[in-house]
């Protein structure tokens, strides 16, 4: 059964895998992971906007986890095995009969022994065991006798609520050593507190008296439930378990097996006197005192004196020097003991102790050898300061991981980059021009035109400045250390361009960023930079807006009223009339400042120039406002 949905021609590709892999998945039966793909699926139909397929899958989904859980909870429990070679006969019958009989002696012969097989009928057990003798000889069993007289007037209905366990019913017949514990009414039920723990109430019924008789309250149709088990089995192995019981007290003998370690005490008692075989050790030194050897060499007793020094240092070669100074013929005498001297040296060998001792009295080896070291440490300590000290700083000097304006710069182009820097540190007054792009790496530095003294703007450390706006033309700048010191990184128009080349968002940026700051410098060229301090002259243009003209924009036409405020930063406007330019508007001046101060009309047509422009402008209300609140604006005006 197919119970995964197949893909159709209309579902998207990451709908047709999920749906491929979920059938593969259900077909392994990992039934749990093709639900995981279908409910993939599902998803992915939802995110390609196929909402009915969605649902559609979602609800395969659903049901067949449905299914799932179902199935597991309602999965019938595994039968019981069967031992027995034919298999057993159930026929459902209105009573819960749970009475099992099994041919106990072809399990287990020798369990069943002969006092056992008197009180088990033959026809009760043909009927139970083989399935085609129960069908041939239901004339047998149809009949059953009566219960004993006394349970007969108490005899229950055909119908019994409970009925013995097989356990109970037949246990005399299982368990033929149970002479004595078999109760006079086999058919009474047992009560229901002895059913969890047969095992020591379990009574034994009697054997019936008439062959070919069975209990009253077994009926034909109930027949064939009377089959074979493996309760048997089972009390066989109870039975076996209790024998295994019995034959626990007979491994209680173990116990005195404990006495035989008590032996081993002695090898222990053996161990200790080997820890005691240090005391031979002395008897070694006893052949050093070898005062025969210092008799043979006393027997010159021309240096007695020398004789017993070398004697207490090394006796051997003690020995060997006086034979050398001594005469030939008591060098005859020494080869004799020489061989008697071999002994002895294998006895030093074994005790090197000694001879350890009597080598660091000597303190000659340890002064050469501490005089080489200190022309070897002095060698290396020398180039290492020298190589160590240009590498160290160079890579630390900079690092550009962190600034947000070179983020977008690859790890190897950033690096390079970053090498390709020249690095300044400046004291106060000092500048810096000439440059494509700065950062500042510590202090303060003014932002200021080449050809002016007054500073535009001020920039802290971190800050980025390109020296290029969006304009094709600029405004030379110079950089200023404002403290005591400052570092500061800059790099060459080639660094940049070779830098920003394949990503040119990150140029584009930065010159939009340096829109404002080329256009407070070029304010400083004209008279507001001359007349006004740097607070005067921010309260005026930190109110106005920065507006890029394209080359040849058209500003204001002639007999139009002026807009507002124009002051002219980077490049120039040019006055237009009759189609001839007729004088242009340069950095730091106001375009048309009489017609702003009497709200005029402009004369002629302004315009961006060829490289463009960028102005600060302020619409009539700002300029009036400006006009108002900020008179030496209204100076500066009127003088132009």
């Amino acid at each position: 059964m197919r119970l995964i949905p197949p893909a159709k021609n209309t579902d998207a590709e990451d709908v047709v895998w999920g749906l491929q892999t979920a059938d593969t998945l259900w077909k392994r039966g990992e039934r749990i992971d093709a639900v995981v793909w279908l409910r993939r699926a599902a998803q992915a139909a939802g995110d390609a906007s196929d909402d009915d397929r969605a649902l559609e899958l979602a609800r395969f989904a659903a049901e067949l986890t449905d299914w799932m859980a179902n199935s597991a909870s309602v999965a019938p429990a595994a039968p019981a095995p069967i031992e027995s070679a034919e298999e057993p006969t159930t026929i459902d019958a209105p009573l819960d009969i749970d009475i099992r009989v099994s041919g106990l002696p072809a399990y287990d012969s020798p369990v069943l022994a002969a006092p056992a097989l008197p009180s088990f009928p033959t026809e009760t057990v043909k009927s139970p065991r083989f399935r085609d003798e129960a069908k041939t000889s239901e004339g047998e069993l149809h009949a059953l006798p009566p219960a004993p007289n006394d349970v007969s007037t108490e005899a229950p209905p055909p119908h019994v609520p409970s009925v013995p366990p097989a356990d109970v019913m037949h246990a005399g017949i299982f368990n033929p050593w149970d002479e004595s514990g078999r109760p006079s009414n086999p058919h009474a039920p047992p009560p229901p507190a002895p059913m969890p723990a047969p095992a020591p109430a379990a009574p034994s019924v009697p054997a019936p008296s008439g062959t070919g008789s069975v209990p009253q309250f077994f009926r034909e149709e109930d027949e064939e439930e009377v089959v074979t088990s493996v309760r048997s089995h089972q009390l066989a192995q109870k039975r076996s378990e209790q024998r295994i019981e019995v034959s626990v007290p007979v491994v209680s003998p173990p116990p005195p097996a404990p006495a035989p370690p008590a032996p081993p005490a002695p090898p222990t008692a053996s161990l200790r006197p080997s820890p005691a075989k240090p005391p031979p050790l002395p008897p070694r030194r006893v052949p050093p005192p070898v005062p025969p050897r210092p008799q043979a060499a006393a027997a010159p007793t021309l240096a007695p004196a020398p004789l017993p020094t070398p004697v207490v240092t090394a006796p051997a070669i003690s020995t060997a020097v006086p034979p050398s100074a001594a005469q030939e013929v008591p060098a005859f005498t020494l080869p004799a003991a020489v061989p008697a001297a071999p002994p002895p040296p294998v006895e030093t060998i074994a005790a090197p102790p000694p001879a350890v001792e009597a080598a660091p009295a000597p303190v000659e080896a340890p002064s050469p050898v501490v005089a080489p070291p200190p022309p070897a440490v002095v060698a290396p300590v020398e180039p290492a300061p020298a190589v160590v000290a240009p590498a160290a700083p160079a890579p630390a000097e900079l690092d550009l991981e962190d600034v947000e304006a070179f983020s977008d710069l690859p790890d190897d182009a950033r690096v390079a980059f970053a090498n390709a820097a020249t690095l300044s540190e400046l004291a106060e007054g000092e500048e810096v021009s000439n440059f494509a792009l700065a950062f500042v790496l510590e202090g303060a530095f003014d932002v200021a035109a080449t050809m002016v003294d007054a500073p535009a703007v001020r920039l802290d450390k971190g800050a980025v400045l390109r020296a290029r706006g969006t304009t094709d033309e600029g405004v030379p700048m110079r950089l200023i250390c404002a403290g005591d010191k400052g570092r500061l990184a800059t790099w060459s128009a080639s660094d940049v361009d070779d830098a920003f080349r394949s990503i040119p968002w990150v140029e584009d940026d930065l010159r939009a960023a340096a829109d404002r700051i080329q256009t407070l410098v070029g304010i400083t060229i004209g008279p507001l930079g001359e007349r006004l301090d740097a607070a005067l002259r921010e309260q005026i243009v930190g109110r106005l807006d920065v507006r890029p003209l394209q080359p040849g924009e058209v500003v204001v036409e002639a007999g139009c009223p002026v807009p507002g405020l124009m002051l002219v930063g980077v490049g120039e406007l040019e006055l237009v009339q009759d189609g001839k330019v007729q004088g242009a508007v340069g950095s730091g001046e106001f375009l048309f400042a009489g017609e702003v101060l009497g709200a005029g009309a402009a004369p002629v047509t302004a315009r961006a120039g060829a490289g463009g422009a960028l102005i600060m402008f302020g619409d009539r209300m700002l300029a009036h406002e400006l006009l108002v609140t900020c008179p030496p604006l209204v100076e500066v005006l009127a003088g132009m």
